[in-house]
């Protein structure tokens, strides 16, 4: 089932546990990423906001979702570097913006600020089901649905823990009930 958190005061305390996904952590934790909508920079990090001082939900994430949230923050950076500096990608590559001393240093404290606000606010747990099981069945379900594998991951980390919850923006998750059954979804994405 499907919830809108469309309200600031959309956060429900009969939520006993909820996953947060990579987008949902982005906008909440890291102010900065080009590519947002308003509502997308105000309905998640409320929501978020709300859960954590009523301190009645645990929130989780996984580790993957903490390495996909740091992959597209330096991204993001660089896409920053690049426009502040009137340049192209053919001008700078992603591999020399890596090399730049100044930008690296304050890359290294903005994705340091990133994972310790995460931390101190949700549970990030490690996934321990064999990795090898579960590539093979993301590759044999992959035809079902249009989850990429960090998706895929949170959705199964959640059913082998009982959360039955997950806070997304991504339409993602609309595409292939089997997996999620059971799970609620709750989206500020009018396309849910």
């Amino acid at each position: 089932m499907v919830f809108r958190i469309n309200t600031p005061n959309s956060y429900s305390t009969s939520i006993s546990s909820i996953a947060i996904d990579t987008n949902v952590l982005l906008w909440t934790f890291y102010g900065n990423l080009i590519r947002s909508v308003r509502y997308q920079r105000t309905h998640y990090p409320n929501f978020l906001s709300n859960a954590i001082t009523a301190n009645r939900t645990a929130l989780y994430t996984t580790y993957s979702n903490i390495f996909e949230a740091l992959h597209v923050i330096e991204n993001n950076e660089y896409e920053i570097y690049l426009a502040s500096q009137n340049l192209t990608k053919n001008d700078v590559s992603y591999k020399d913006y890596r090399t730049i001393a100044s930008e690296r240093i304050k890359l290294k404290g903005t994705l340091s600020v990133f994972y310790n606000a995460v931390k101190a606010a949700i549970n990030i747990e490690d996934f321990t089901e064999n990795k090898e099981i579960l590539i093979k069945e993301f590759l044999d379900l992959y035809l079902l649905h249009q989850y990429d594998f960090y998706d895929f991951n949170l959705i199964k980390f959640s059913n082998k823990n009982n959360i039955k919850a997950i806070l997304t923006d991504d339409i993602d998750f609309k595409s292939y009930q089997g997996l999620i059954n059971g799970i609620n979804i709750y989206t500020a994405n009018a396309k849910m």
